[in-house]
Order: structure tokens, then C-alpha cells, then sequence
């Protein structure tokens, strides 16, 4: 059974093997763990192991959207990415609007999760169904404004969620930025991708996100 508002799968990509997994994102997650948040930190819990090392391979990055991200409900269009901190070496949390989660779920996942480390720079491309490690080195050392212009002239409409310079070198408050101005700006993020080998991630979908009660939906939403 589909749940209306949910695109109903998971993306799991591993760096170190080059390996992307798509699984169906279960009805018991859904019902058991609310909203993007919920089903992030079920999935945290299960992957992260108490004493695992932030800025190691085994920190997964897990982004998400919820139920009403991408409809046209108000304040509804944020989305979380979780991790272990390198700030904090606790449970790390970033929320951002207008994010790179959105056009995940119109590529068709509700979430994604990335682990493992790339041997060189790389940024991920996910184009509806089709997903790929790509090489990065020529994007290495921009920053967060000259890594999206140049990602935009190769690849045109595209969403892009980067880091920069400080990402790279580690440092553990940096941030992850979408489209130049959306920033997952709280517990290090940037520096956990940057410990990935990964510049950037970019996604475009064709998807759309359906509701049980359209005529209803939009007179509560209006």
C-alpha cells in the first residue's frame, strides 16, 4: 500500500564501493517514527555505532523530507540532515528551507542516505532514477558560489547542495549550501562531507507528489 505525500523510497549510496541502493521506504517506518526527523533518527540510531568517529568513513549522512515537503502547505518545505556531529560528537542535526532534499523527493526518495569515503574528490548526481559518483577534482578548493556557477554551466537545472573551502579542510562547524543561499548551517555538516571526499550534490526530478484529497488539501492550504 502507497502513502499519499510520500515518494516511498530510500537512496543508499557507498562512496568507498561506488554502490547505490534504492529500498522501499517501509509502511512501519512511516507509521511508527514522524515526519523527516523521525524516520532520519530511526535510521541514525540503526547505522551509527556510539563510538564511531565523526569524520570517519562509517558517519553516514542522512538527508530527508517529510510528508508535505514539496506540496504547497506553508512553512512545510524544509528538510533535516543527521549525522554525528563533528562539533559536538553527538547526534548532529541540520535543517534547511528550499533545500536539496525537495528535489530528492521529486527524483522519487524520501531519503538518502551516504556513507563511506571516495578515494578522490566526487560529487553525486541523481537524475530521477539514474545516479551517479562523478568525479569532482576540477571542483576541489572553490568555493560554495564558484562550485554552483560552474556545476550550473555544465549541467543547466539542477539543484546543487556544495560545500567550500572550509568543508574541505575539515573544519567543524562548516556548512552545506543549496542553490547559493539554503544552508544546512548547525553541527558540521560540511565538514562530514568534506571527510567524504564529496563537493557536492546535485539532483533534479520529474516526480510528483500526490495528496489523498486534492479539492480538500488545497481549500486548507488557500
Amino acid at each position: 500500500m502507497g502513502f499519499h505525500g510520500y515518494a516511498g523510497h530510500i537512496l543508499y549510496v557507498d562512496l568507498s564501493a561506488k554502490k547505490v541502493k534504492k529500498e522501499t521506504l517501509s509502511g512501519e517506518l512511516i507509521r511508527n517514527y514522524i515526519g523527516n526527523l523521525g524516520i532520519n533518527t530511526k535510521l541514525a540510531y540503526d547505522l551509527i555505532q556510539p563510538e564511531t568517529d565523526p569524520l570517519s568513513p562509517e558517519n553516514p549522512i542522512i538527508f530527508g523530507t517529510g510528508p508535505l515537503g514539496g506540496t504547497t502547505a506553508p512553512a512545510c518545505s524544509r528538510s533535516n540532515a543527521n549525522y554525528k556531529s563533528p562539533l559536538t560528537h553527538l547526534f548532529g542535526s541540520a535543517n534547511s528551507g528550499d533545500s536539496i532534499a525537495l528535489m530528492l523527493k521529486f527524483a522519487g526518495f524520501d531519503h538518502l542516505v551516504i556513507s563511506g569515503k571516495a578515494e578522490g574528490p566526487v560529487y553525486l548526481k541523481i537524475d530521477d532514477d539514474e545516479v551517479q559518483i562523478l568525479d569532482a577534482t576540477h571542483l576541489w578548493g572553490k568555493d560554495v558560489f564558484e562550485t554552483t556557477d560552474t556545476l550550473w554551466a555544465e549541467l543547466k537545472d539542477y539543484w546543487i547542495n556544495c560545500i567550500g573551502p572550509a568543508g574541505e579542510n575539515l573544519v567543524r562547524f562548516a556548512s552545506a549550501v543549496t542553490n547559493k543561499h539554503s544552508l544546512y548551517g548547525r553541527t558540521g555538516i560540511g565538514a562530514v562531507m568534506g571527510s567524504k571526499n564529496l563537493k557536492a550534490i546535485v539532483a533534479r526530478g520529474s516526480k510528483g507528489i500526490t495528496v489523498a484529497d486534492r479539492k480538500r488539501f488545497f481549500k486548507i492550504v488557500d
